[in-house]
């Protein structure tokens, strides 16, 4: 099952405009993960939260060639990242809003689970995302 949640707020994901990748070049590996929210359940959740009234786009978390082992991309594994200034990493919902206290489990080679903190509008929130690739 794939959710991206935010607070407490549950914004799906759109499967077709998302992806995982663990990519090989110059003999490294590299995590490119880049998850968009579904737009129907980005629109329920605007309709029925206030909370959400500015925003117009479902979010987009991503991160970029995270240079990883071979190790972490085939087994249950967890990467820190305490500051995502390191990366090019950040959560997209009308702005690029960097992210912190990233943790990246990979749950199998093609399932991965991502927790974080995003602040959004200078209200900090917790993040979770979880995204199988086909």
């Amino acid at each position: 099952m794939s959710a991206f949640i935010i607070g407490v707020t549950d914004f799906g994901v759109d499967i077709g405009e998302s992806r995982l990748e663990v990519t090989k070049g110059d003999g490294a590996l590299s995590l490119t993960v880049e998850i968009v929210g579904d737009k129907t359940a980005f629109d329920r959740a605007v309709t029925d939260d206030d909370a959400w009234s500015w925003a117009l786009y479902p979010p987009r978390f991503y991160l970029r060639e995270l240079p990883i082992s071979t190790q972490v991309a085939s087994s249950q594994l967890t990467l820190s990242l305490a500051d995502g200034d390191d990366h090019e990493t950040a959560l997209y919902m009308m702005e690029h809003n960097p992210v912190r206290d990233l943790t990246i489990k990979f749950l199998s080679p093609s399932k991965i689970q991502i927790d974080g903190r995003v602040d959004l509008l200078g209200d900090e929130k917790a993040f979770r995302i979880q995204y199988e690739s086909a």
